[in-house]
């Protein structure tokens, strides 16, 4: 399996597309039990900043 670095340079758009739409996907979904979560948990959800470093 290549790493995500390797992946990255092969197709850095398709990379960041990718990485962006499962971070919505698991925003959209954790809001369901958002509410049932410590705030550390919360704090550590990722975000699209760090779906495209």
């Amino acid at each position: 399996m290549r790493s995500r670095r390797a992946a990255r340079s092969a197709d850095k758009a398709a990379f960041d597309t990718t990485a962006r739409k499962l971070v919505g996907m698991f925003q959209k979904n954790f809001a369901k039990f958002e509410a049932q979560v410590d705030a550390e948990v919360r704090a550590a959800a990722p975000d699209v900043k760090m779906a495209a470093e």
